[in-house]
């Protein structure tokens, strides 16, 4: 029977990032050089038509997981590569 829900591991290698370690991973770079994130629901903002994520990175409570984030979200901006 299918279900509706994908695996984290298969979200993240559909959009071409191999997850290895998903407790202290957030965030990868894809082949292609786009950001892959795995963003949760409730930071979504849906007041309005647009897509807007807003979270803080001192709310994490994984010391590894927020580094790592906090530093491909830099390296995203730095490089206007795309996030997905």
């Amino acid at each position: 029977m299918a279900t509706k829900y994908m695996t984290l591991t298969a979200a993240f290698a559909a959009f071409g990032a191999k997850l290895v370690n998903y407790r202290n991973t957030s965030s990868l770079f894809a082949g292609d050089g786009a950001l892959v994130f795995s963003f949760w629901t409730v930071f979504f903002d849906s007041s309005s038509d647009l897509r807007v994520y807003e979270d803080e990175f001192d709310r994490w409570q994984n010391p590894i997981a927020r580094e790592v984030a906090r530093q491909h979200v830099k390296h995203a901006f730095e490089t206007k590569c795309p996030v997905r």
